[in-house]
């Protein structure tokens, strides 16, 4: 199906006529007409002999970059973490949201 922008383009033409066949109702009909029986019991399957001995492998799954998610679910004893100020070190803010007024410091 073509994206909106490109049926804005084409409005003087029947965007029907950019559709793949695969989204017709013909098509839809097509995948259906035959009935589709589920699948018995795997005791009764006749599997041939050259498929019984193969060995499937897990995928070779690739590290994703970035750092990893934590997997450490925090409980509700845990409670949330308050955010405290690195200027005046109160807490329920953060630095740049700090309203407090600090004594000047000689150094």
């Amino acid at each position: 199906m073509p994206c909106p922008h490109a049926l804005a383009v084409t409005t003087k033409r029947d965007p029907y006529d950019y559709y793949s066949y695969f989204y017709t109702r013909e098509a839809y009909m097509n995948a259906y007409q035959y009935t589709v029986y589920p699948v018995g019991n795997p005791n009764e399957w006749i599997v041939p002999l050259k498929v019984e001995d193969v060995i499937v492998l897990i995928p070779n799954q690739k590290m994703s970059s970035g750092r990893p998610a934590e997997k450490r679910r925090r409980s509700c004893i845990d409670g949330k973490q308050m955010v405290k100020c690195g200027r005046c070190e109160s807490s329920g803010h953060n630095h740049r949201t700090c309203n407090n007024l600090l004594p000047l410091t000689k150094k």
